[in-house]
């Protein structure tokens, strides 16, 4: 990776080894579109749609955060942990879930069953580095709805979260509609992190 590993030691009193790599930017920093996205790709709903977002990596949960900031009708919750993005999908009833695979404490196509079990009507849309074919079909037999990898392409995001909720939404009964709205607690600020 282009940088030096050194060793001093002294007898006795141990070793300190050091190695220097080049800073990383974050993909917050780096996208080109970390904006908003395009105005082209309307992302703004009527009714206010919850969307959930299970990541571990603050940079990504700052990229999302930016892109969907400000939008009209989204209210964005995020958890850094899959036990508590079960935990906010089941108290919240999101209308759309955004799930990362490799997270610290439960692998996300773990995360998949009960995700299914709980929202059955709701999108799992995964967002992870990993562009193999096999994961990516493992993921979509397991429920996932869309497989998005990193970096995002800030329209295609944009517009598959569009898409996969207007879907998941016609599909719904009328009266699920109508309760799943009534239900929600009063919105509590969007990006609303947990540890």
């Amino acid at each position: 990776m282009g940088g030096p590993i050194s060793v001093s030691t002294r007898p006795g009193a141990g070793s300190t080894f050091a190695v220097e790599l080049a800073a990383a930017r974050s993909p917050a920093c780096t996208h080109p579109a970390a904006g908003r996205p395009p105005e082209a790709v309307a992302l703004s709903f009527a009714q206010r749609r919850r969307i959930l977002y299970i990541e571990d990596n603050l940079s990504n949960l700052t990229l999302v955060e930016r892109i969907l900031g400000g939008r009209d009708g989204i209210e964005l919750l995020s958890a850094m942990q899959g036990t508590i993005g079960l935990e906010l999908a089941r108290e919240h009833r999101p209308d759309l879930v955004l799930l990362d695979m490799h997270l610290t404490d439960i692998s996300g196509l773990e995360l998949l069953k009960p995700l299914r079990s709980m929202l059955p009507h709701t999108p799992v849309v995964v967002l992870t580095a990993d562009v193999s074919r096999t994961q990516e079909q493992t993921a979509r037999r397991l429920g996932a709805g869309g497989y998005l990898t990193k970096p995002l392409d800030v329209r295609e995001f944009a517009q598959t979260i569009r898409e996969q909720i207007e879907r998941a939404w016609a599909r719904r009964p009328p009266a699920a509609r109508r309760g799943n709205m009534a239900s929600l607690p009063a919105a509590g600020g969007a990006g609303g992190r947990n540890p």
